[in-house]
């Protein structure tokens, strides 16, 4: 069949720049002159001469595939922050995870941890209410307390649990790095939903589509921050009011300085917080987990005569918004406007 030369042009180690005018990518451009016997084509030399320009074909989701891509995207989106990831419990992303710390922190999705439970022990709404509630206990008494009660009603789900590492599934073992007690993550089943019309078109086809619609989406969010003039946002607006609602089944009794402690109105209810304004702490743990007053801490700050949204994380303000949609993904020009190149012809049309 002959000899094949042919030349690889990838754009590798790229950065998005704002220069004032939009994000801009400046690609570091990569060329490579390949040579092959089209009769001996070697995946395994194919992938190795990838490899070296900083590419990998993957034969499965290992723990040396997973290592390659998480160093990588490090090093893209900067090492000099912590970042919070959610998985799910593949087996070599898990290794991996586990070899990164304390750079990263890690948790699971409690829908796929759950499900891998349910295929073992059963589901029913009793189990998965018991789940469900030891994941949002956000202090590790109460943690205690209902995993014990899972030890009642099944004694080999509770030792499956206890065998996971708390920090990766419960609130009560979370840090407070990230501001966010959230449990489940379904980013990315509803970005798949939304690019099922793109999904079965020809794959250039198909992020050019996604291109533009992130172009488009940022453009709206954009927009809507810069009209909104709360000082957080309506989404955890909404919760909070929800919290500062539940605020008064508590009384908070003051203790000097910023300090207060909260007590359940219904004495039946034994329970007991310790809140701090100046730290912006309880006791609960859930204000330093979500970056959002706690009922107890709600029943403290209208006891002091505050507004519960002064005491909310940075994080759910319209400038933390406009941080993240802020930017622009610059227009391009179509293919009527690509630069004319001196190459040999190639026919696609079948013989």
């Amino acid at each position: 069949m002959g000899e094949s030369e042919f030349t690889i042009e990838l754009h590798h180690g790229g950065k998005f720049i704002d220069r004032g005018d939009g994000l801009q990518y400046l690609g570091g451009l990569v060329v490579e002159d390949l040579h092959f016997e089209l009769d001996e084509w070697s995946l395994q030399e194919i992938v190795s001469l990838l490899k070296g320009l900083g590419y990998k074909a993957v034969e499965a989701e290992t723990k040396d595939s997973w290592g390659w891509f998480l160093d990588l995207l490090l090093n893209d989106i900067g090492e000099s922050r912590r970042w919070v990831f959610m998985s799910d419990q593949q087996k070599g992303l898990m290794q991996v995870f586990g070899e990164m710390e304390p750079f990263i922190e890690h948790r699971l999705c409690l829908r796929h941890l759950y499900a891998n439970c349910k295929k073992v022990y059963g589901g029913g709404t009793v189990l998965r209410d018991l789940i469900l509630s030891i994941a949002k206990a956000t202090y590790v008494e109460e943690w205690e307390r209902r995993m014990n009660l899972l030890k009642e009603k099944n004694r080999d789900c509770y030792d499956k649990l206890m065998g996971v590492d708390p920090k990766l599934w419960t609130k009560s073992h979370f840090t407070f790095m990230a501001k966010s007690d959230m449990l489940m993550n379904n980013i990315s089943e509803a970005f798949n939903g939304r690019i099922l019309e793109a999904r079965d078109k020809p794959i250039l086809t198909m992020f050019e589509w996604i291109r533009c619609y992130w172009m488009s989406r940022f453009a709206e969010k954009k927009k809507k921050a810069e009209k909104y003039e709360g000082s957080i946002l309506p989404k955890p607006k909404k919760r909070l009011n929800l919290i500062a609602t539940r605020s008064m089944e508590w009384q908070a009794r003051w203790a000097g300085e910023l300090k207060f402690e909260v007590h359940h109105k219904n004495r039946i209810i034994m329970e007991r917080f310790v809140v701090d304004l100046l730290a912006g702490s309880c006791s609960c743990r859930f204000w330093g987990l979500s970056g959002m007053p706690c009922p107890h801490a709600c029943s403290a700050i209208f006891e002091k005569g505050d507004n519960p949204e002064e005491y909310c994380s940075n994080y759910y303000s319209p400038a933390a918004y406009l941080a993240t949609y802020g930017k622009s993904i610059a227009p391009i020009n179509g293919e009527n406007m690509w630069p004319k190149v001196n190459c040999e012809h190639i026919d696609l049309t079948d013989d």
